[in-house]
């Protein structure tokens, strides 16, 4: 066991197994967002011992558009200024200040484009214009008047007023002050689909940014291709497709008799919050049945997939559980602690490889995080589905819980209390990361 308090070494050695090139391409993650004694509390997700899973061989979206774009664009201006590298950030800054077209496009296993995104701003970072394709039976469109839903499915156009149900994401400056205190670290000069980049790892939101080096803007991220070009001719055009029924629901509008699906999808927005209230007070079939109405009406929603299963989870319904969180992988692409909750799911039921392939995802998150209390935020958001005052955990706290999740994954006890000494709890996490870089 050893402990260093010289932190260049400590994030050098943190990188040295958490990127290795073994792990590089496993642990890419999806962006989005604890008050209680941790001490007196067991992880959310109380699973068996799976220890044995671990030693037999080496360790080695629907977002809301607006939290994608911040952390495909934005994540790469907030550099901790402790961990800068020699590629200068200023240059994306100054990059990113010409910027007026973002183009995202996210690809399905088979190649194919599953969801494509249009994004126009202003000088200032305002959002203009937006458009969303999510195939093969949604498209958002915002003209900057009106937001028009498309239902394909449905034959149907629904038209909002934009305070009402828009996909603002601007100013970007008001991001700045709740982001400029978060961590990156940079790799440089790496490939990402045989391209040469330079790599910003977020923390905070568990994912990979990708640069290119010679035009200095990101690439790619939170499984996104990004690019700048002009959109082409009508992208923005809100047009009321021949045979389609139109709904409009903005002010002043003449009231028109709305369609049951209709009624359904906008009272998932509520059951979706109920759902995640329900689950906070341990009422677990009512959980079940808010969220099972949200992912019918709205079946991108990858919390409320999530969230399903973790109430199945919690009730003993383990291969509901696995399915529930496999859909939201299968929207968001990555995201580690579902891996996690799923790895748990897997052992009750004795699929023990399938189990090691999950936390081999997630694991290095979890380590990172002992030092990083920064990359406990998707953990903690995951653990506390209410929001509020519950995700303001002091990072001592936030440390305390993800020390209990990896012992409840691992069966390991390296030492580290609430109450210990820094220098006990530094020897610890020491621990804890000697064991994650040599055991097998």
């Amino acid at each position: 066991m050893r402990s260093s308090n010289n932190m260049e070494e400590v994030v050098k050695k943190n990188l040295n197994f958490a990127a290795s090139a073994k792990m590089r391409e496993r642990i890419l993650a999806d962006v989005i967002n604890a008050h209680e004694d941790s001490s007196k509390t067991k992880s959310a997700l109380a699973g068996p011992n799976i220890r044995s899973i671990i030693m037999k061989s080496p360790i080695t979206k629907l977002a809301a558009a607006a939290m994608i774009v911040i952390a495909t664009v934005l994540l790469i201006t907030i550099l901790d200024k402790s961990t800068t590298p020699a590629y200068a950030i200023e240059q994306t800054i100054d990059a990113l200040k010409n910027v007026r077209f973002v183009h995202l496009i996210e690809r399905n296993q088979s190649g194919e484009i599953a969801d494509e995104r249009w994004i126009e701003l202003d000088s200032d970072g305002n959002q203009i214009r937006y458009r969303q394709d999510t195939l093969p039976n949604f498209l958002d469109i915002e003209d900057g008047e009106t937001v028009a839903m498309y239902r394909k499915d449905k034959d149907t156009v629904v038209l909002y007023d934009p305070k009402e149900k828009g996909f603002t994401i601007g100013p970007i400056s008001k991001f700045l002050g709740s982001l400029a205190e978060q961590k990156f670290i940079i790799d440089e000069n790496v490939e990402y689909r045989g391209r040469p980049t330079h790599r910003v790892r977020s923390l905070m939101a568990i994912q990979d940014v990708f640069v290119d080096p010679e035009t200095f803007l990101p690439i790619a991220g939170a499984g996104f291709e990004i690019s700048y070009e002009s959109q082409p001719k009508g992208t923005f055009e809100i047009i009321i497709p021949d045979g389609y029924i139109m709904i409009d629901k903005r002010p002043g509008a003449k009231l028109t008799v709305e369609p049951e699906w209709l009624k359904e999808y906008e009272a998932a927005d509520k059951n979706f919050q109920r759902g995640k209230q329900a689950l906070r007070e341990g009422e677990f079939e009512t959980a079940v049945s808010l969220f099972k109405h949200v992912v019918n009406n709205q079946p991108q929603r990858n919390w409320a997939w999530y969230w399903l299963g973790r109430a199945h989870y919690e009730l003993g319904e383990y291969d509901l559980a696995i399915y529930e969180f496999t859909k939201t992988l299968e929207i968001v692409g990555n995201f580690s602690y579902c891996h996690y909750s799923r790895a748990l799911a897997y052992s009750q039921k004795g699929m023990d490889h399938a189990a090691k392939e999950d936390l081999d995802k997630a694991l290095p998150w979890m380590i990172l995080a002992l030092r990083y209390p920064e990359a406990t935020t998707m953990f903690e958001m995951a653990d506390q589905p209410f929001g509020g005052k519950s995700y303001q955990a002091t990072n001592k706290e936030a440390q305390a819980r993800m020390i209990n999740r990896l012992r409840s994954a691992t069966g390991h006890n390296f030492g580290h209390k609430p109450n210990s000494s820094a220098e006990e709890n530094e020897q610890a996490i020491s621990a804890w990361e000697d064991w994650f870089e040599n055991s097998g």
